[in-house]
């Protein structure tokens, strides 16, 4: 049984959200590393082991209601996740012991909180220094229950210039990914809902192709990894919806391009 695509509000620790304030107990110019959405970044401590608890603590400086976690390349086997009730630390679920997920996704109890906190204990490899590519922490829109047709584009844009000696040189200014969704005479009224609401969103969101599930995909390419998850916009330049055959009463056809947000 698979996983639909998952859609889930900006990380509230997101590298974007100015107001935000981190602080670790080491490597403190890493410390923005898990935020950025940069796939080469990665936070690291430094000389830790399984004896050190490795803290990272997020201010959000205004009131989030907040329901998953996801960890993205991370090495951690135990650890903890509080929230901040006014007065004390609360874990918003059980400890975690014996992790093995790189890619580790928690939906919990929905809690609304000014601060978080995540404290890891040891890595899945004994005494190594702890590490993540990418730590969001946000609420979830939504979930389809249906399986639109998928497009992953890479979008990137290169300059290219040709030389004096007819070779080109090319640089890369970034990346840029698309996700494309298309439904064809669907009538589930929940994703109907669903896409409406995204539709009409002016602010950025996260899209998980995978929805959390590799298992459902015989080959784990690019764009349906764990690990691919994208803020974006919708293109309302690319959005487009019609009944099926004209029939008003029929299923919708919808086409929806979610582009890379910076």
């Amino acid at each position: 049984m698979g996983a639909g695509v998952r859609f889930f509000e900006m990380s509230y620790a997101d590298i974007k959200r100015d107001s935000v304030a981190i602080t670790v107990t080491s490597s403190e110019a890493a410390k923005l590393f898990p935020f950025s959405r940069d796939p080469f970044s990665v936070y690291q401590s430094t000389g830790s082991d399984d004896l050190t608890t490795e803290t990272i603590e997020i201010n959000f400086a205004t009131s989030r209601t907040i329901d998953s976690l996801i960890l993205v390349s991370n090495n951690f086997k135990a650890f903890n996740f509080d929230y901040w009730d006014g007065s004390a630390w609360q874990n918003a679920f059980t400890p975690v012991t014996g992790n093995e997920e790189t890619t580790y996704f928690k939906q919990f109890s929905e809690q609304t909180t000014t601060k978080v906190r995540l404290q890891v204990d040891t890595t899945m490899s004994a005494d190594a220094e702890k590490s993540i590519g990418q730590l969001i922490i946000t609420k979830s829109i939504g979930q389809l229950v249906g399986y639109p047709e998928i497009a992953y584009v890479d979008n990137d844009r290169p300059t290219v210039n040709r030389m004096i000696d007819s070779k080109e040189s090319i640089v890369w200014a970034g990346t840029h990914k698309v996700v494309e969704l298309n439904f064809r005479d669907y009538v589930g009224n929940a994703d109907r809902t669903l896409f409406i609401a995204l539709a009409e969103r002016y602010s950025p969101f996260l899209v998980w192709p995978c929805g959390g599930d590799t298992d459902q995909f015989l080959h784990i390419d690019i764009g349906y990894r764990l690990e691919d998850i994208f803020l974006v916009n919708i293109d309302g330049r690319r959005y487009r919806h019609n009944f099926f055959k004209n029939a008003y009463f029929s299923g919708m056809n919808v086409k929806v391009a979610l582009s890379e947000s910076a």
